[in-house]
């Protein structure tokens, strides 16, 4: 069984496709820091803050990259073909990827004695979406997700692009009347096949537990194609 970077070793991470809970274990992809390659992990959403440990910072705005602290974080993709949103009145929408290519969201995360941690980024919404909730995630294709995990900094003309959101084509929205089902979640292995087939999990090394001899990670191609369809 593939192994995770999170303290107690997931054999599950939350359903890659709608449902993911502030918390919950899911399925990234980042750069890895000694090969530059990208590789699979396992973060939980939600960033910690050092006033208040049981808050999380779910989402940050793309414009606050342009801050040199928010520019620095080390970043991620959530790769997905749909997700959840809260609309107006409290109803839940389900939001579908509607076209053939490979789209993930952009994200930041940070490492720590609790384990690795993510942040969604966010944009303003589309004409779509825009009825729904002011904001939507920051959804790259896969030609710019070399980009987006790279260690470079991020360029000016790099955010203009990334402040504008999903074209309307690419997505579809409706309102969920149920509830989704309680099991939302799919084996490590399962999501690895499916959106990182031929990549295991990296493990960086814990602050708390070293580990000089864990085995070098496969890397994964960031080609049109290589994660979800």
């Amino acid at each position: 069984m593939p192994r995770g970077v999170l303290l107690g070793e997931p054999e599950t991470l939350g359903l890659v496709p709608y449902e993911r809970r502030p918390g919950e274990a899911c399925l990234v992809m980042t750069r890895h820091p000694e090969t530059g390659g990208a590789v699979a992990a396992a973060m939980r959403w939600g960033l910690p803050t050092t006033t208040d440990p049981r808050r999380r910072i779910l989402q940050i705005h793309v414009e606050q990259l342009r801050g040199r602290r928010q520019a620095r974080r080390a970043r991620c993709l959530v790769p997905v073909d749909g997700y959840a949103q809260l609309g107006v009145r409290r109803t839940r929408f389900r939001v579908k990827v509607t076209v053939g290519m490979s789209l993930a969201i952009a994200a930041v995360w940070t490492d720590g004695p609790g384990g690795p941690r993510f942040a969604i980024v966010t944009t303003e919404a589309n004409e779509l979406l825009a009825p729904i909730h002011g904001r939507m995630p920051v959804l790259l294709p896969a030609g710019m997700w070399s980009r987006w995990i790279a260690d470079a900094p991020l360029t000016p003309t790099d955010l203009a692009i990334l402040e504008k959101p999903a074209p309307p084509a690419w997505l579809s929205a409706r309102a969920i009347r149920a509830e989704p089902p309680p099991d939302s979640q799919r084996s490590v292995r399962q999501q690895l096949a499916e959106w990182a087939p031929g990549c295991t999990l990296w493990e960086p090394r814990r602050q708390e537990e070293p580990s000089p001899l864990s085995p070098k990670p496969a890397e994964l191609p960031l080609a049109p194609g290589g994660g979800p369809g």
